[in-house]
């Protein structure tokens, strides 16, 4: 067994606590989401990689998100990710950054799956970082959200830290999750809202 070797072993393995850390952050931030109406549109929660031969830079994610839905007219998404490393850019990301963004869509619009590339980008138009805890959402100019136009988006929000200032999921919900969530107030809709929308299923 030469030395090397065990660093090696023991890389991957720490990059493996490192992930699973983040999940169970990600798990947290959205049971509590959860509760306020948000839900999850999708298992999905890895981004850029690849599992090509020649795409070994990208073999293990550089980022990781959720997005999460509310059942509002017109609807509105969140999301919450992780941005490690940007393998397009090695300017972009000095340190790991934890963000959440919010967008309201223009009534009628069709969201698009390219909408994953703003839980990359949109965190890193943030400087500089915010502090914890969180108190005011970034309004964003739409022109510097990707696609905003044919994704439908008539509205976004953005706030990031450095990750490393989030130690654990009581501190998150605390100090990240709660008190932007707050400010977007409580969108589950209930049945009352559903008979006066005029809902498919009342006919």
């Amino acid at each position: 067994m030469s030395d090397k070797g065990t660093s090696i072993t023991t890389a991957v393995r720490q990059m493996g606590k490192l992930y699973e850390s983040i999940s169970l952050l990600l798990k947290s931030a959205e049971e509590e989401l959860n509760t306020m109406g948000w839900k999850a549109d999708r298992s999905l929660a890895m981004g850029g990689s690849s599992n090509a031969i020649y795409g070994f830079r990208q073999w293990a994610p550089h980022y990781v998100f959720r997005f999460l839905l509310a059942d509002t007219k017109p609807k509105q998404l969140l999301f919450i990710s992780v941005i490690l490393d940007d393998v397009n850019d090695p300017n972009a990301v000095t340190e790991p950054i934890l963000g959440m963004g919010w967008f309201r869509y223009a009534q009628g619009a069709e969201k698009t799956d390219r909408r994953w590339r703003h839980a990359k980008q949109l965190p890193l138009l943030v400087k500089p970082l915010g502090e914890l805890p969180a108190t005011e959402w970034q309004v964003l100019k739409l022109e510097d959200v990707a696609d905003a136009e044919a994704c439908g988006i008539a509205e976004a929000k953005v706030f990031a830290v450095p990750l490393v200032s989030v130690t654990n999921s009581d501190q998150l919900l605390d100090q990240f999750i709660r008190p932007l969530a707050n400010k977007l107030g409580d969108v589950r809709v209930d049945e009352e809202d559903r008979k006066s929308d005029g809902d498919p299923a009342d006919s």
